[in-house]
């Protein structure tokens, strides 16, 4: 059996702002191959997204990512 685990990182502010402000930043992906005993991870996807709407990122310090515009 295979699984796809999907992990979509999002833009964030300490304050509260509305759900149609946030972007996404970042889009990942492993498929995973479970043999009997353990799943082994079989591939990887990962890209990076630029924002449109909101073209600054929120605060570095929390999303861990730097703005070049």
């Amino acid at each position: 059996m295979r699984y796809v685990i999907f992990d979509i990182e999002a833009t964030s502010w300490e304050e509260q702002v509305s759900p149609e402000r946030t972007e996404i930043l970042e889009i990942g992906a492993v498929e995973l191959s479970s043999a009997r005993t353990a799943a082994a991870v079989s591939s990887e996807f990962g890209m990076l997204v630029r924002p449109v709407g909101t073209p600054v990122l929120s605060d570095p310090q929390v999303s861990g990512l730097r703005c070049a515009i």
